[in-house]
C-alpha cells in the first residue's frame, strides 16, 4: 500500500493512525495534532469509549523541589481506577507538556496488552509530532471501522 498524501497541506492540525495487533486482538491508534493539545484514540472497538483528559502537571514538594506528575479527568464514560491507571501509563512515555485527550476502548486491559500498546502510541504520536499525515501499519489486517 502506497503512503497516503496530506489532504489538507498547510493545515495546523496534523494526524498518523496506525492498526496493530496485541495478544491477538485488533487495535486502531489514531493521533491528532493540535495547537494547544493532542487528541488521542486507542481502540479495539472502532468506538471512542471513555473520554480522558490527561494533563501535565507539577507538584511541589519542599524536599525534592518540582515533581512532573499527570492529572486525569474522566469527561465521559465509565470513570473507574483502572481507565486513571491506563491513561497515565498511556500518556507519560509521550513526555508531552500538551494537555491529552484521550478515547479509550480496550477490550483487553490487563498490563501486558497496554503495555504492548505503548511502541505503537508513541510511534503514532511521533510521526503526528513530526506534522506529515501518514499511516502505520504494524502486523495487523487493514480493518475499516464503521
Amino acid at each position: 500500500m502506497a503512503a497516503p498524501t496530506p489532504r489538507n497541506a498547510g493545515f495546523p492540525v496534523s494526524s498518523a493512525q496506525a492498526a496493530v495487533s496485541i495478544k491477538g486482538m485488533h487495535t486502531d491508534i489514531h493521533c491528532s495534532v493540535f495547537q494547544n493539545q493532542l487528541y488521542l484514540i486507542v481502540t479495539q472497538f472502532c468506538k471512542l469509549g471513555t473520554l480522558v483528559q490527561v494533563k501535565p502537571e507539577t507538584a511541589v514538594n519542599e524536599l525534592e523541589g518540582p515533581t512532573p506528575m499527570l492529572s486525569t479527568k474522566v469527561l465521559f464514560g465509565k470513570d473507574e481506577p483502572l481507565i486513571h491507571v491506563m491513561a497515565r501509563h498511556i500518556v507519560a512515555p509521550l513526555h508531552t507538556s500538551q494537555p491529552v485527550l484521550l478515547a479509550l476502548s480496550l477490550q483487553d486491559t490487563s498490563r501486558d496488552a497496554v503495555f504492548g500498546l505503548l511502541p505503537s502510541i508513541q510511534a503514532c504520536v511521533t510521526k503526528a509530532l513530526g506534522g506529515q499525515a501518514s499511516s502505520l501499519h504494524a502486523g495487523a489486517d487493514e480493518v475499516l471501522c464503521r
